[in-house]
């Protein structure tokens, strides 16, 4: 009976460790009208890692200036005039994290699609990798302990 409800146990905590979100994935496409600026929050924790990529369709160049700030309004990321951008940055603070879309040099409006994905951090391991070791670690005692059990 000890072996059983030892292995329920096991078996209920490491599902809920798997039931932990891990990554934040997001896509999006926005508008963007002329003269106006759009911008989506990001919530990060310190040392988690955003990265994304954003694509820009609409007036003639096809293009609009971008830059991330962080939760105290300090640039992370700044660029002007970007068609399709690339970006990565790892959170030094917690907190919002804002993504501006500012289409404000602009006459026409601009769609804009972004995609950006977050990657959390547990002591400095990524958090599926963490998890993984915990659960390997919480199987490994269970099987001891059951096997501790089972003698007669």
């Amino acid at each position: 009976m000890k072996a059983q409800f030892l292995f329920l146990s096991c078996l209920l905590l490491s599902m809920s460790v798997l039931s932990i979100k891990t990554v934040e994935a997001v896509s999006r496409t926005i508008s963007v009208e002329a003269g106006k600026e759009e911008i989506e929050n990001i919530s990060l924790k310190v040392e988690d890692e955003a990265k994304g990529r954003i694509s820009v369709l609409g007036g003639s160049d096809n293009d609009i200036d971008f830059s991330i700030t962080g939760p105290n309004g300090e640039a992370v990321v700044s660029e002007e005039r970007v068609s399709t951008m690339d970006f990565r940055f790892t959170a030094s603070k917690e907190g919002l994290y804002a993504l501006h879309f500012d289409n404000s040099f602009s006459t026409e409006r601009k769609t804009v699609t972004f995609n950006y994905d977050v990657r959390h951090y547990i002591f400095g391991i990524p958090q599926e990798d963490f998890l993984v070791f915990v659960i390997m670690i919480v199987a490994v005692i269970g099987l001891l302990l059951f096997a501790a059990m089972s003698r007669p």
